[in-house]
């Protein structure tokens, strides 16, 4: 967690995806850290049911997604764009 808390402080990604029942207990502590070295980061949380998903609210993730939605989802959970890239890959090819 510290390496990964250290990457986001060094390079400052738009978008952070952070998968719920990799962190379960410690979100709320997780979520605080990146925010504290990237304020500008967004944090979007993958949870597998309601329950996580009120959770990830609760912890201050700024989206949140239920594992198997579609890529155009992302689009209304985020205030940013998004590239769907295996979609372009498969245009391109």
């Amino acid at each position: 967690l510290d390496a990964a808390v250290a990457a986001i402080a060094a390079q400052r990604p738009h978008v952070v995806l952070i998968d719920f029942d990799s962190v379960c207990i410690q979100l709320q502590g997780v979520l605080g850290r990146i925010k504290s070295v990237s304020p500008e980061t967004r944090t979007l949380v993958l949870t597998g049911n309601r329950l996580q998903h009120a959770l990830a609210r609760l912890s201050g993730a700024d989206g949140v997604l239920m594992k198997g939605c579609q890529i155009s989802a992302w689009r209304h959970t985020l205030d940013c764009p998004v590239v769907d890239l295996a979609t372009r890959i498969k245009e391109d090819a």
